[in-house]
C-alpha cells in the first residue's frame, strides 16, 4: 500500500503550479519536481482550456490544504503519470468517454479520491459515477472557490474515512481467519482456500493433496511442562512446517489444539508423500527449548489424502484424514506418514469374512454403493408420481442403512458415506428421468458441504426442480436454524425440501417452522394399522392440520393395506408410499 499522508484541513495554502512550456501544448502532462512534504498532488485531467484555467485560478485561492497541480489532456497521459493524492477528471476526453474513464482511473489508482468534472447538472454519466463509485462531482464553469475548496477537503476526508474502514475490516477479517497463537490460518480461513484449490487443480488437471499433522502425546507435554511450554511448542511446530513448504505454494493452518493441516497442489503422489515425510522429520529434528531451560522432544503422525471433487469442506476432509491417522496408529505406529489411497476396486474380502477396517476402507473408497427406489403414488388413483431413492451397501451383513451408517458414525466418516449414497441415488434418478426424485441427506452433511457443491451434485440431464431432499426429523439434533441458509440456497436453485419421519420420536415444531419444508412425510409408525385405532386417528387429524398450516404437502409413509389407504383419503391426504404400491427396487450400478 502506498504511503498515506496526513492532510490537515487547517494549514495555510502553498500552491506550486507547473510552468507552461510554450513549445508544448498546454494540455500536455507535466512532470514536476518533488513537492514539499505534506502537500497534496492534484492531477487535473481535462482538455477544455477554459475549464483548466478556472481550476488553476481557484486552486491558487484555496485556503487549505497545500497543493501541487499536474495536468493531463487525455486518459493515456493520466494513466502514465505518477500516482497523485487526488484526481479532478473530465469524463469527456479525446481517447475516452463516460464511465470508461472513471473505471480506468480506479483500476490504475485503487482507493484514490476522484472528483468528476461534469458537463452539466443532468450529465447522466457523472450522476451514474456518483451513484456507483461514491465520488463527488462539479459542474464545469459553475463552481466557485467555496464549492471547489469544500469538494477537495471533503474528498480527502472521505478517502481517509474509507481507508480507515477498509483497514479495520481487513483486521477483523484477519482475526476471524487466523489462529491467534501461531498466526497461521484457522479452520475458517482454510475453508474458502480449500474450495479454490480443488477447483483450480481440477481446471488444469493437477492433483491436490491435504495432510493432517497430529502431534504425538501432546497432552503429556501440557501436563508435564505446563500450557506455556505447550504454546511454545505449537508456535515452533507451525514455523517448522512453514519452512518446509517455503516455495511450494502450500498452505498450513492450525485446525485444533495439536492438529495442523497442510494443502498443496501441482504435485505427484510420490512428491506429496515425500513432502509430508519432510514435514514429519522437520517437526522431530531437534528439541524445543523454553526460557526455563526445559527441552521438549516432539514427534508427529501424519495422514495424507488426495483432495477429490467431494472435498468441499474442511470438515469433510478432516473426516478422511483423522480416519487415516487413527487407522495408522492402530495398525502400525505413531510418528509416521500414512497415505490413504482410494482402492481401485471394492472386491469382497476372503472367505474368512471382512474385518471392520476392511469394510471401512471400501466404504471410504466409494465402492460397493448402489441405489434402490420405491414409488410415491397418488392415493386415489395409485398412479406413480415419483420415487424415493435410497443408498445401499453391497456387502453381506451391511446391506441396510442403519448398519453401514452406524459404522460410518463410529468411524467419523458419516459425511463421506452420505455423499456417496447421494451420488448413486442421483445417478439412478437421472436414468429414470421421469417424476419427482426424493433423496435423503443427513443434517450434518448439509452443514459440512457447501450449498454450491450440493447444487452441483444434482447437475446433469433433467430438470433440477424434480429433486427433493429429505431430511429426517429424527436426525435434526442441533438447532434447526443452522440449516436455514443452506436450505434457502438449495430452494433458490429449484430443489424442494422435505422433512421426513415426522410425528414420532423427537418431533419438534421448530423444524417445521424454521425450515419451511415443501413436503412433510408422516412417519410409518403413525400409519400402520391406523384404520383400526380411533385414538391415533384423532391425533393424526391434528398432525394433518399442522402440516396444512405450514403450507406443506403431506405424504403418508408405510401404507400397506387398503384399509389404511382409504382412511388416509378420508382424512384428505393425497399422496402416499409403502409396500401396498411397491417394494424397493434395485437399480443397476
Amino acid at each position: 500500500m502506498p504511503e498515506q499522508k496526513d492532510f490537515s484541513l487547517n494549514r495555510p495554502l502553498k500552491l506550486d503550479l507547473l510552468p507552461v512550456d510554450n513549445k508544448q501544448s498546454l494540455f500536455t502532462s507535466k512532470l514536476m519536481t518533488e513537492p514539499a512534504a505534506g502537500t497534496i498532488q492534484l492531477l487535473l485531467i481535462e482538455n477544455d482550456e477554459p475549464g483548466i484555467q478556472l481550476v488553476l485560478k481557484l486552486a491558487k485561492q484555496v485556503p487549505s490544504p497545500l497543493c501541487s497541480v499536474r495536468q493531463a489532456a487525455s486518459l493515456a497521459q493520466a494513466l502514465s503519470a505518477a500516482r497523485p493524492d487526488l484526481i479532478l477528471a473530465s469524463l469527456e476526453l479525446p481517447d475516452s468517454k463516460g464511465l470508461a474513464t472513471l473505471v480506468a482511473l480506479r483500476e490504475k489508482h485503487r482507493g484514490l479520491p476522484i472528483i468528476v468534472l461534469a458537463a452539466s447538472s443532468d450529465d447522466e454519466a457523472a450522476l451514474q459515477a456518483v451513484r456507483e463509485e461514491q465520488q463527488d462531482h462539479l459542474i464545469k464553469g459553475q463552481f466557485d472557490l467555496p464549492v471547489f475548496s469544500r469538494a477537495i477537503r471533503y474528498a480527502l476526508e472521505r478517502s481517509r474515512i474509507l481507508r480507515e474502514r477498509d483497514d479495520a475490516h481487513e483486521k477483523v477479517l484477519q482475526m476471524a481467519t487466523s489462529d491467534p497463537l501461531t498466526g497461521l490460518l484457522n479452520r475458517q480461513g482454510l475453508e474458502t482456500l480449500l474450495r479454490q484449490m480443488v477447483l483450480s487443480a481440477q481446471k488444469i488437471g493437477q492433483h491436490a493433496f491435504a495432510f493432517l499433522l497430529n502431534l504425538d502425546n501432546f497432552k503429556a507435554i501440557n501436563d508435564t511442562f505446563g500450557h506455556a511450554v505447550g504454546d511454545l511448542v505449537l508456535k515452533e511446530m507451525g514455523s517448522r512446517i512453514q519452512s518446509v513448504l517455503l516455495g511450494s505454494g502450500g498452505t498450513v493452518a492450525r485446525i485444533s489444539g495439536d492438529e495442523f493441516m497442510v494443502m498443496v497442489s501441482g504435485l505427484s503422489e510420490e512428491v506429496a508423500v515425500l513432502m509430508a515425510e519432510r514435514v514429519r522429520l522437520a517437526v522431530s529434528q531437534s528439541s524445543v527449548g523454553s526460557s526455563e531451560g526445559q527441552n521438549v522432544f516432539v514427534t508427529a503422525s501424519i495422514g495424507l489424502v488426495e483432495l477429490l471433487d467431494e472435498s468441499s469442506s474442511v470438515d469433510h476432509v478432516l473426516q478422511r484424514l483423522r480416519y487415516t491417522i487413527s487407522k495408522s496408529k492402530k495398525t502400525t505406529r505413531k510418528n509416521s506418514v500414512t497415505y490413504h489411497k482410494v482402492p481401485l476396486t471394492g472386491k469382497q474380502p476372503d472367505s474368512q469374512g471382512p474385518s471392520l477396517d476392511q469394510i471401512i476402507d471400501v466404504m471410504v473408497s466409494g465402492q460397493g454403493f448402489y441405489a434402490v427406489s420405491q414409488p410415491l403414488v397418488d392415493l386415489e388413483t395409485k398412479a406413480e408420481t415419483g420415487r424415493e431413492y435410497f443408498g445401499r451397501f453391497s456387502w453381506e451383513d451391511y446391506l441396510l442403512p442403519e448398519d453401514f451408517f452406524r459404522i460410518a458414525r463410529e468411524a467419523k466418516i458419516l459425511t463421506i458415506i452420505d455423499r456417496f449414497c447421494l451420488k448413486v441415488c442421483v445417478e439412478a434418478a437421472q436414468k429414470r428421468s421421469k417424476g419427482q426424485a426424493h433423496v435423503n441427506l443427513y443434517p450434518s452433511t448439509l452443514m459440512d458441504i457447501s450449498s454450491e457443491q450440493l447444487v452441483r451434485e444434482f447437475s446433469g440431464p433433467g430438470d433440477i426442480r424434480r429433486y427433493c431432499i429429505e431430511i429426517s426429523e429424527q436426525q435434526v439434533i442441533c438447532d434447526p436454524s443452522h440449516l436455514v441458509s443452506t436450505i434457502r440456497a438449495l430452494r433458490n436453485a429449484g430443489i424442494c425440501i422435505a422433512i421426513d419421519d415426522v410425528g414420532f420420536g423427537r418431533s419438534c415444531l421448530e423444524s417445521l417452522i424454521l425450515l419451511e419444508p415443501d413436503v412433510v412425510k408422516i412417519d410409518k409408525r403413525w400409519i400402520r394399522g391406523i384404520h383400526q385405532d380411533p385414538e391415533r386417528q384423532r391425533l393424526l387429524k391434528r398432525l394433518v392440520h399442522i402440516i396444512e398450516s405450514c403450507e406443506a404437502q403431506a405424504i403418508a409413509e408405510g401404507v400397506e393395506t387398503e384399509g389404511e389407504r382409504q382412511l388416509l383419503l378420508d382424512f384428505g391426504l393425497r399422496y402416499g408410499q409403502g409396500y401396498l404400491f411397491g417394494k424397493p427396487e434395485r437399480h443397476p450400478a
